[in-house]
């Protein structure tokens, strides 16, 4: 049926009419040999008219096209202009049976196809036609549903609306409203074969694969799909839960689940976020060559094997679940079960960051310069032998990987076959074997481990911690074994015949990756300075440091380890007592990590008898302050209390009461309150040059300077200066300022200072 003019068109009705058997609509134009049931549209190329109120209802259209050379197409409709869905037109109704194909569109078998709404002379579409509503039609043994270049329109259909209908939906330049959640189970396309910005919704997966490009991003929905799909161009299939972890995510909030199981036979095929499975089968196999396949953050339950990419060049499967394998749960590489070489796919994998549960073999296959890292294999019960690691693995690491519970098999399982080169050149670095019969298994067919390094390696737990079968020693150093003692001792895996254990680590070893010395650095000095074994690149401890004193008062400071400044005297706490060596009824006690003595226990007089015992407890040395300052604490969390004081004194070289520092120097200082500070600087912390005297405690908090008023002044004048820095000294700030200065053979000068003026948190002196 048509419906053309060269006017617009409005408001007319096509209903319960039959359209069967048409077999070509125009002859003259093999590139449009297209059999239509009822088509539709207004005017000339370049200059249409438009049809609005269209009602195309209740029809049945069938048998349209000859396979092979005329498509049959049941309503194509063009020039359709409206508002809203249903304006222009309404397709409602209708049942649409056996329509041919001929090749690809527009020659496919369509049951409704939508098109342009203006065109240039040439009849190339311009804009979309507008304002169409498809809905409650029958689809039946055709290529294409609904293929719709439209705006302001909609096509709502249900699942049980199509049989035998691969492509559901075309949304040509996602213009229309498709409901997609009428559509049911379906898988879309974002990159069609001869369309643009378009978005093309299958009833398969492989119909979404078939109508793709090559990149294209083809997404099921959360349900079953009961086919066994095959990847022939670069796709990348991304169920609903494409990027998040297949360890970890809760698969009762949804999943797309490919149930017969999967095929990849091209290059650059990606997987995300699906669920395979295949009962007796293999779930995902890479079954052809390819130069490459990454499989994501997959779940894969119940299979034969599980992610098999044997002809995949480079392999990748990371962040996946694989569980319930009968035989390998993860492989890459394959030697085609043949001696020669010619056939081989040796794989450059990355096997990494997978959990795989109870499967015979957790990681397998023939590779090179490959990866397999930070997976977990674990908890297969089966009296089989099985094994979390094995294979041909060639110039490879393996590490960090953590098997577990292989109740009769191994952590790593080594073992030749005719057709594969022997395992070499590989470094097992910083896993963990625990609760196998076996750790590590090297089986007689190994007749060599050249390059096959064991290093840095947990091995506990296990019936036999290694055991090499083959007549070569087994290269196991700097590995733990379970225990701080040497294998085979009590809590120790026992390190079977020709496995070189020693030297053996006594704890589990510090496992960071490392090239040089300083990417093992953690920052903490008690630690000792950890190296990097440039042989595995992996990090070994240190050796913590030996603490001295250095030149801190034994009696009243205690050597230890601080993680931020090294080695350092921690003063034990004022009051301890302690003893300066002087016989003297007052005893000596620790104040700020020195023993210092009270006045009591000072010899003033120099006569060997200290002053609570001689009755003399001071002489008359005066000291003259010039001026002072006492600062109060800032409010941080460091104590930064501070005295800063000038003083002069007489002390004539060669007198008795010249300054010197043979003996300790004390300094202290009170004001009129509470304020109370006693500085002393041992003799190891003075110098003296040219007549001028410099002190400085070890953490340079306190700091002392004498030096004569004039360098030929032999008055004898001396001018002092000190600083007291990091004071933790209370709140007192009142006059008159204390000093008092005790040097040489007893020597105690004392001098104070009362024109003070205080301010908040500053008291200041000066004459």
């Amino acid at each position: 049926m048509l419906i053309a003019a060269s006017a617009d068109l409005a408001g007319i009705t096509v209903r319960d009419s039959f359209a069967r058997g048409m077999a070509l609509a125009n002859a003259a134009t093999p590139p449009f040999h297209l059999a239509h049931g009822i088509f539709a549209t207004t005017g000339m190329p370049g200059a249409r008219n438009t049809i609005s109120g269209l009602v195309i209802r209740g029809n049945d259209v069938s048998g349209l096209g000859s396979a092979g050379t005329v498509a049959g197409i049941g309503v194509h409709v063009a020039t359709v202009s409206g508002a809203a869905p249903g304006d222009g037109a309404l397709i409602s109704g209708n049942t649409f049976r056996t329509l041919a194909t001929r090749d690809t569109y527009p020659n496919v078998g369509t049951a409704v196809a939508v098109d342009f709404g203006t065109d240039d002379l040439l009849g190339v579409p311009l804009t979309a036609s507008s304002g169409v509503s498809v809905t409650g039609n029958t689809y039946v043994d055709a290529r294409a549903g609904v293929i719709a270049y439209a705006t302001a329109s909609s096509v709502v259909e249900l699942a049980a609306s199509f049989a035998n209908v691969p492509w559901l939906v075309v949304n040509v330049g996602r213009n229309a409203t498709v409901d997609a959640l009428a559509l049911g189970r379906h898988a879309t396309s974002n990159l069609l074969t001869g369309f643009v910005d378009t978005t093309g919704y299958s009833a398969t997966i492989q119909a979404a694969v078939d109508a793709s490009q090559a990149s294209a991003e083809i997404r099921p929905t959360v349900h079953v799909f009961a086919e066994s799909p095959i990847l022939s161009k670069g796709v990348q299939l991304l169920g609903p839960r494409a990027g998040e972890d297949g360890r970890t995510r809760d698969p009762l909030t949804g999943e797309a689940t490919v149930a017969l199981g999967l095929r990849i036979r091209t290059e650059g095929a990606i997987l995300d976020g699906v669920t395979v499975t295949n009962p007796g089968g293999t779930a995902i196999h890479a079954d052809q060559n390819a130069a490459s396949a990454v499989v994501r953050n997959v779940r894969v339950l119940t299979a034969r094997r599980g992610v098999a990419l044997d002809r995949a060049q480079s392999a990748t499967v990371v962040q996946s679940l694989v569980q319930d394998i009968e035989e390998d749960a993860i492989a890459a590489g394959s030697d085609a079960g043949t001696l020669i070489s010619s056939d081989d796919v040796v794989s450059v994998a990355l096997i990494q960051d997978n959990e795989v549960v109870d499967a015979n073999v957790g990681a397998n296959g023939y590779t090179q310069f490959s990866l397999v890292s930070r997976n977990v294999f674990r908890d297969y019960p089966d009296i089989d032998l099985g094994a979390g690691i094995a294979g041909a693995l060639l110039d490879s690491i393996v590490e960090l990987n953590t098997v577990q519970n292989y109740a009769r098999g191994a952590g790593v399982l080594l073992t030749g076959a005719p057709n594969r080169p022997l395992t070499r050149d590989t470094a097992f670095r910083c896993n963990s074997f625990l609760d196998s019969y076996f750790g590590i298994l090297i089986e007689i067919t190994q007749t060599s481990a050249e390059g096959v390094l064991v290093r840095g390696n947990t091995i506990t737990g296990n019936a036999i911690g290694a055991l090499n079968q083959p007549p070569f020693l087994l290269d196991a150093k700097q590995n733990s074994w379970g225990c701080a003692a040497r294998p085979g001792n009590p809590g120790c895996d026992v390190a079977g015949q020709n496995v070189a254990f020693a030297l053996f680590l006594t704890a589990v070893p510090d496992c960071s990756t490392c090239t040089l010395d300083s990417d093992c650095d953690d920052g903490l000095f008690c630690n000792g300075a950890e190296t990097c074994d440039d042989v595995i690149d992996q990090c070994l401890p240190g050796t913590p440091p030996t603490c001295t004193l250095g030149s801190a008062d034994p009696q009243c400071n205690v050597a230890t380890c601080d993680q931020l400044f090294g080695c350092v005297a921690i003063p034990l706490t004022d009051g301890t007592v302690c003893d300066l060596g002087t016989t003297c009824s007052v005893s000596e006690a620790c104040s700020t990590g020195s023993c210092v003595a009270p006045a009591g226990a000072l010899d003033d007089d120099g006569d060997g008898i200290c002053n609570a015992d001689d009755g003399r407890p001071n002489c008359d040395f005066p000291l003259s302050i010039e001026r002072g300052r006492v600062v109060r604490n800032t409010g941080n969390a460091r104590y930064t209390r501070k005295v800063v004081a000038k003083a002069s004194f007489l002390a004539p070289t060669g007198s008795p009461s010249q300054f010197d520092i043979s003996a300790p120097i004390t300094v202290r200082v009170r004001d009129g309150g509470t304020l109370a500070v006693d500085a002393t600087f041992q003799t190891a912390v003075c110098k003296s040059r040219r007549g001028i005297v410099s002190c400085k405690s070890p953490d340079r908090r306190f700091n002392l300077r004498v030096k004569p008023f004039r360098p030929r002044d032999n008055s004898g004048l001396q001018i002092l200066t000190v600083t007291l820095r990091g004071l933790d000294t209370g709140p007192s700030f009142l006059a008159p300022l204390s000093i008092q200065l005790q040097h040489g053979a007893g020597i105690s000068r004392t001098g104070s200072i009362a024109s003070c003026q205080t301010a908040p948190g500053l008291l200041r002196c000066a004459p």
